[in-house]
């Protein structure tokens, strides 16, 4: 899947990721600040392979990467990929 797919999943609480890094089971995740959190805009961070949580920014290469991956899907992932299937058809 694409980054823009890859996003809409992120978007709606999914852990995203791609086959091509080099670490396992580190995934990009969106939190959403709260009223205890000190950020004031929601963000995405990467969950590295130590468990820790780290402020993510996208690069060119994950951009256009095609082998992005969702690790945890909620409920409404099915109807997403029905619904793109729908509007490409």
């Amino acid at each position: 899947m694409d980054f823009s797919d890859a996003l809409y999943y992120a978007k709606r609480g999914d852990k995203i990721y791609r086959l091509g890094w080099n670490g396992k089971n580190q995934h990009v995740a969106v939190q959403e600040p709260d009223e205890n959190s000190e950020m004031g805009y929601r963000y995405m961070y990467l969950k590295t392979v130590e468990d820790k949580c780290i402020p993510w920014t996208v690069s060119q290469a994950d951009i256009f990467a095609e082998d992005w991956k969702v690790r945890e899907l909620n409920n409404h992932a099915t109807t997403y990929v029905v619904y793109k299937k729908t509007q490409i058809d």
